[in-house]
């Protein structure tokens, strides 16, 4: 049987898979992972206008440098929310505090964790 441990362990490896990618900035052509802006909606329009400002405070001129900054972001920020929530839950342990252990007797709740983190996966490692 699969547990919630070795499935959260994949999301740790892609997470960092993730993260080096976002760091070199080499992204293949059909990645899911570039920044697209919106520029119809207005929200978006203005986050996309305050990255702007913030990438010309950084020196980054082009559109590439400014969606391999906000894809660095956007990696780490994911990764250290998908970590706090390992820890909080204690997926990485064994025994008696681990999430496994007190989901045991919930099949249903356990099956539902499994499959929410095996959906992550899929969109980190952008199937």
């Amino acid at each position: 049987m699969v547990t919630i441990r070795e499935r959260a362990q994949n999301c740790f490896d892609l997470f960092e898979q993730w993260s080096v990618v976002a760091s070199s900035g080499e992204f293949p052509s059909d990645s899911n992972h570039v920044y697209q802006p919106k520029e119809t909606e207005v929200v978006q329009g203005k986050l996309h206008q305050t990255e702007r400002t913030r990438s010309a405070a950084l020196g980054l001129h082009t559109t590439t440098d400014q969606k391999i900054l906000f894809d660095r972001v956007k990696s780490e920020n994911c990764m250290f929310r998908f970590n706090l929530w390992a820890d909080y839950y204690a997926v990485k342990s064994f025994g008696h505090d681990s999430l496994d252990w007190r989901l045991r007797e919930s099949p249903t709740t356990y099956s539902v964790v499994l499959d929410l983190i095996e959906d992550l996966s899929r969109v980190i490692s952008g199937e």
